[in-house]
């Protein structure tokens, strides 16, 4: 932005640059290194761009521009009510909130409202695309789910103010909330899991896949905290098929999602008499078992977290090799 006397960025992609000159919408395209084209008039406020390969759309409050690459030219259609929020755009249509509480789907091609949905309090948070349909957080603190006929699927009350916008995951978006609250909502089979946060995060929460991490404060230290949407034991078995008599079988278990956790192993015999028990303040504990006689077990797993409790519970049985199975043949 050298020399450009450049305000506000509103947009960047590879083709140029949106930002605003003063009070005037101005583009910078890379391939014209020398030339800065900007909007005679003054720009009312600006809510956010969107980058096509042939033109470039600004939401105003008052308008909807378009910059056309080719020609420099801007070009503006007036909207039906006046926008307060930054808006999403899936092609031919873009989605904002209005000044009257209205989720509003206007068309590009026609230039005209197509529809436009009652909300309870204003849409400033820009809504976007998720799991295949429309997603609107108004100042309500409530989340809807919206398809393309402008019909609510399914909302949510979150009962908190959100510190942050919903950030997308993998499979569920994520609501941070005031309340020291993460909840993780799932628009597929309709689900919410909460995570209770034991501090506040100092910035805004980085989804990777099925986890979200951020940074939150203790006292006078910054900590890296990972939180999922999965909340429980993971216990596996080694070796996975038969056990026999004289080998060591060995138990890998691991807490998702737990903070601080506590947990308690216990192997009891078919008899119902514990053969085994241990304690660890771990997340990951690896142990090795031999049994001394052979039957069927069970391994019990307790995990108390600070957030929650769970458990995990596998049975196996022990064989004697030197002793006849009823009902097991070796053929040859």
């Amino acid at each position: 932005s050298r020399n450009m006397n450049a305000g506000q960025i509103l947009g960047v992609d590879r083709a140029g640059l949106v930002f605003m000159q003063g009070s005037h919408l101005a583009v910078h395209l890379w391939e014209k290194p020398a030339g800065i084209i900007r909007m005679p008039e003054p720009a009312e406020k600006i809510f956010g761009c969107h980058f096509f390969p042939d033109r470039i759309l600004m939401l105003g409050r008052e308008h909807l521009f378009t910059f056309w690459k080719a020609s420099g030219k801007f070009q503006q259609a007036p909207l039906p009510l006046p926008a307060v929020s930054s808006f999403f755009c899936d092609g031919g249509h873009i989605y904002y909130g209005d000044a009257q509480r209205h989720l509003v789907k206007f068309s590009l091609a026609r230039n005209r409202q197509v529809w436009k949905l009652k909300l309870g309090q204003a849409l400033e948070r820009q809504p976007f695309a998720f799991a295949g349909s429309l997603v609107a957080n108004p100042a309500d603190n409530n989340i809807l789910q919206v398809n393309e006929r402008g019909s609510v699927r399914w909302w949510l009350a979150l009962q908190s103010t959100m510190r942050f916008d919903l950030v997308p995951m993998k499979d569920n978006l994520a609501a941070v909330l005031m309340n020291n609250e993460i909840k993780f909502i799932g628009l597929g089979p309709k689900r919410v899991t909460v995570f209770k946060s034991q501090g506040n995060p100092v910035g805004k929460p980085l989804a990777l896949g099925h986890e979200l991490y951020f940074m939150r404060q203790e006292e006078n230290t910054y900590k890296l905290q990972r939180v999922g949407n999965f909340y429980g034991i993971e216990l596996k078995l080694d070796p996975s098929g038969i056990k026999w008599l004289g080998q060591s079988i060995r138990f890998s278990i691991q807490s998702r999602n737990l903070l601080k956790p506590t947990m308690e192993c216990l192997i009891s015999d078919q008899t119902g008499q514990t053969v085994f028990i241990k304690n660890a303040a771990a997340e990951r504990i690896s142990l090795v078992w031999m049994p001394g006689q052979p039957g069927n077990f069970t391994v019990k797993v307790t995990a108390k977290g600070l957030n929650r409790e769970t458990h995990a519970e596998a049975s196996f049985q022990v064989l004697d090799p030197r002793k006849m199975i009823p009902g097991f043949y070796l053929h040859f």
